[in-house]
């Protein structure tokens, strides 16, 4: 296990890991995969594809699953080791941005907490 920063990246790998420990394995099916490439495609929005791109494993976790389907991608624990580790490396290649960004998201989330009390 490597030590994430990010508190978004800490918990998307915390749930992948949950539901790989448990025995199952999340399948990545052709048709998330042409979704994921045409999100990155045109978007440069890089809030958007990090949305899109847990959404689409969230929908691949609760995704009931009867048998393999063809040409999909299957994440056991390895791969989720595998994505853990570029998490890790893309938070390294900016140290500075990603410590603020986390204090940022802090500060904010307390100023709507704040915000609502008030009201």
């Amino acid at each position: 296990m490597i030590l994430l920063l990010h508190p978004t990246h800490r918990k998307f790998i915390k749930l992948l890991r949950n539901k790989v420990n448990n025995g199952d394995v999340i399948y990545i099916t052709k048709e998330d995969q042409s979704e994921w490439q045409s999100v990155f495609n045109t978007s440069k929005n890089s809030k958007k594809r990090h949305q899109e791109t847990y959404r689409i494993f969230l929908r691949a976790i609760n995704r009931v699953h009867t048998e393999i389907p063809n040409n999909a991608i299957v994440i056991n624990l390895s791969l989720v080791d595998h994505i853990e580790s570029i998490l890790r490396k893309v938070e390294l290649k900016n140290p500075l941005r990603t410590i603020r960004n986390i204090i940022l998201m802090k500060i904010v989330r307390v100023g709507f907490r704040l915000l609502r009390h008030l009201e």
